[in-house]
């Protein structure tokens, strides 16, 4: 009985295709640098891993739990994580009092974690948005 192929490895054949036998024949500047996006896309895809936002989503809500007593977090059930903890950011906004500082303190420093690892799982596309071929991985 024959596996089934992961995902991952179909789409490191995708990029593999593109960057061995697709991008060299291609003399169209602007349809090489698509190619390159697309073996860029094709890469991550192929490395990307689990789907963070459950977990991240759960983060958030212990988020916001924990600032249950600040009066810049609305309670819950009032709207979603996301929506709770942009309102009080937006709240926070031009604020120097103790509320606020918890709020940025809190929220923020937990999304912009989180933006950080977005943009470090997907800087081989970045490259590739750029037009630079992303470099093999050895693996």
């Amino acid at each position: 009985m024959s596996r089934r192929p992961t995902d991952g490895a179909m789409w490191a054949s995708v990029a593999s295709t593109l960057r061995d036998t697709v991008l060299g024949s291609i003399q169209d500047e602007y349809t090489q640098l698509a190619t390159i996006a697309l073996i860029g896309v094709a890469d991550y895809a192929a490395t990307r891993g689990a789907d963070p936002g459950p977990e991240r989503r759960a983060r958030l809500e212990s988020a916001l739990e924990a600032l249950h007593a600040n009066p810049l977090v609305a309670a819950a059930g009032s709207g979603t994580s996301a929506e709770r903890a942009a309102a009080a950011l937006v709240g926070a906004v031009g604020r120097d009092d103790p509320a606020a500082t918890e709020v940025r303190s809190v929220i923020r420093t937990l999304l912009v974690g989180e933006l950080d690892e977005d943009l470090q799982a997907t800087s081989g596309m970045g490259e590739a948005f750029r037009g630079r071929l992303p470099t093999r991985d050895p693996a």
